[in-house]
């Protein structure tokens, strides 16, 4: 027979290593920026951000109901999350740098850009990824353009 006490008790150690991995989390990305600061001279700052992306809205043709032809012209739009930069000296606007996704319990969190993708299952998992991200061309372009301004 299940015992609730003994899920409720799971739970609760669940929760505890939830909150660890989270915060261990925040301090890769502190760790990250705090070299990324004294690397730039305070010019680039790594942030996970919730991005919009616009999405194709589906053609109408005709409807007899007027609020059913309005929806479908509308246009849509999806929120996701992702990795991004900024300037934090001149509070510039946030270059999106890769896609990112984090489980319920902090790991696995998912890091994506170009053709790389990766599933972080610990700290070294993250910090491995997160090296790939900053290698990268494009993010190198973005972090000159952000330098530069």
């Amino acid at each position: 027979m299940t015992s609730f006490k003994d899920s409720f008790n799971k739970g609760l150690d669940s929760a505890n290593q939830s909150i660890k991995n989270k915060e261990e989390i925040k301090e890769v990305f502190t760790d990250l920026n705090k070299e990324l600061s004294e690397l730039t001279g305070n010019k680039i700052e790594v942030l996970v951000h919730t991005f919009s992306e616009k999405l194709e809205s589906p053609t109408a043709t005709a409807s007899i109901f007027g609020s059913v032809l309005e929806e479908m012209t509308r246009p849509k739009y999806r929120d996701y999350q992702g990795i991004g930069a900024r300037n934090p000296s001149k509070n510039s606007s946030i270059h999106e740098l890769a896609t990112w996704s984090q489980g319920r319990s902090g790991y696995p969190c998912k890091v994506k850009f170009g053709s790389k993708a990766f599933i972080c299952e610990d700290k070294e998992g993250l910090i491995e990824a997160l090296s790939e991200l900053l290698e990268d061309p494009e993010t190198g372009e973005i972090f000159q353009r952000l330098m530069e301004t």
